[in-house]
């Protein structure tokens, strides 16, 4: 099994801690090694914060939704260094 792909249906069964965990580890590896190297940790944990996993799901396979989603927490993180 290619470890790079996310198979949803380990959600299945997996508890609420553990399907976090499951999506935040693929959510940071897209992260970091497609956008946000810098703040990948802190994008993924506010995005898992204010995200329902459905949500995360549909990031995970939407490139240009993600993208869009990091840029405006980007833009936030800046906004909130500059207070």
């Amino acid at each position: 099994m290619d470890t790079d792909v996310f198979e949803p249906f380990a959600l299945t069964n997996a508890t609420l801690e553990n399907r976090r965990k499951l999506l935040g580890e693929h959510l940071y590896s897209l992260v970091v090694d497609q956008l946000e190297h810098k703040n990948a940790t802190k994008i993924t944990s506010m995005l898992l914060e204010i995200l329902d996993s459905t949500k995360v799901l549909h990031l995970m396979e939407s490139p240009e939704s993600l993208k869009t989603i990091v840029v405006k927490a980007m833009e936030l993180l800046r906004n909130l260094a500059h207070q």
